[in-house]
């Protein structure tokens, strides 16, 4: 069993490659991309917590990390246009698109940790 914490919270996706986790991503060490440093918006090198739901909080009023701007729909509907690839348990979870312009899928319980755990604003 993975150490508390050590589940990916969101799974970034690009063209024709497996999905990274937001631990590589986030702490720029996938292909150096944000220049080897961690993103700005990230905790410690990984994707932020999502925010308590709140109507004006999150992509259509639903809990998301801070760092997220668009929703784009299911991620489902998104697989044959971008040539996505992601496990297909994750397709009815929104595409999102984040401050970096990543996309990203939640990998975390949809209340905002995993299978359940609701992060309250700090």
């Amino acid at each position: 069993m993975p150490e508390r914490g050590a589940e990916p919270r969101a799974l970034f996706l690009f063209p024709d490659e497996p999905p990274q986790s937001d631990a590589e991503v986030c702490s720029g060490r996938y292909r150096n991309w944000l220049e080897g440093e961690p993103c700005p918006y990230s905790e410690a090198g990984r994707m932020p917590w999502p925010e308590s739901a709140d109507p004006e909080g999150g992509p259509e009023g639903e809990s998301a990390p801070r760092c997220v701007t668009v929703r784009l729909g299911r991620l489902s509907d998104w697989r044959a246009e971008r040539g996505l690839q992601f496990p297909r348990e994750l397709g009815s979870r929104p595409l999102l698109k984040c401050k970096q312009m990543f996309l990203l899928v939640l990998a975390i319980g949809r209340e905002g940790g995993p299978e359940g755990e609701v992060r309250r604003n700090r």
